[in-house]
């Protein structure tokens, strides 16, 4: 009874703190960091009282990955006209707007400390080979993107790169993940129904209140649909919405976590 007492508590709290705070940003039309808050800051607040020591180890994960990973990926998207952000600063980091890195990091610290809290393994000590050898992967990634951009900018106007670059950073890693360790199937599919109804629920109100939005032509994606009279493209839903937390999950169990405990 309280195993079911706490984790049906968190459970319950963690889908109220969005839906009050969708309804608080709609009511007050926020901007884009003040919606990170809510969504995202908040509920990792509990989660990091709830998980205790091991939110030191989640937090600095989330902050290599969630910097490196922004830094790679936004200023790619926003060349392409893949996605636009609306942000109240009037400088960029790095061609990266301030909220975009702090969304980066508290979207995968969310996700990494909701799965410690709910399904609790042995991890390994931070900064092992492994750890190290995901930095340098995510240096290269860099180093590699910049210089495509700088020095060949017309291949980045190739039909479809949301989707095709998603395959590589998304599905890539749940396949190795799944492959490798398919026991843990059901942990990623428990986690990701529910960051389908997060993800889904800040989508809406990011479209609704113009937080970001996706300017590119037919020939970036696939197809999409419109949301609160914006266009919501494909791969937004399937990547964003629907595989964002298995593959976070990936990297994290790969690279982070004692490999004999997954099997």
């Amino acid at each position: 009874m309280v195993y079911f007492n706490k984790y049906m508590f968190g459970l319950l709290l963690l889908c109220f703190l969005p839906i009050l705070g969708a309804v608080f940003t709609l009511y007050f039309k926020v901007n884009f960091l003040t919606s990170i808050i809510f969504f995202f800051i908040i509920p990792s607040l509990w989660l990091t009282i709830r998980i205790g020591k091991k939110s030191i180890r989640a937090l600095s994960f989330s902050i290599i990955c969630g910097f490196f990973a922004t830094l790679i990926i936004d200023p790619i998207a926003s060349y392409s006209h893949v996605w636009n952000v609306k942000s109240i600063f009037s400088f960029k980091i790095l061609e990266v707007s301030p909220e975009q890195f702090i969304w980066g990091v508290f979207f995968i610290y969310l996700i990494v400390s909701f799965y410690e809290f709910f399904f609790p393994k042995k991890s390994r000590h931070f900064l092992d080979n492994k750890m190290i050898f995901l930095g340098l992967i995510f240096l290269i990634a860099f180093v590699l993107t910049r210089f495509i951009k700088f020095s060949f900018p017309s291949s980045l106007d190739n039909y479809y790169l949301y989707m095709s670059t998603g395959i590589i950073i998304f599905i890539l890693p749940i396949l190795i993940m799944l492959i490798k360790f398919p026991k843990m199937k059901n942990s990623l599919l428990k986690t990701a129904v529910y960051f389908l109804f997060l993800s889904s629920l800040y989508e809406f109100v990011a479209l609704k209140l113009g937080l970001w939005s996706f300017p590119g032509t037919s020939s970036v994606y696939i197809n999409g649909f419109y949301i609160a009279e914006k266009f919501l493209p494909i791969e937004e839903i399937l990547y964003f919405t629907i595989l964002g937390s298995s593959a976070v999950l990936s990297y994290y169990l790969l690279f982070n976590m004692e490999t004999d405990l997954l099997v």
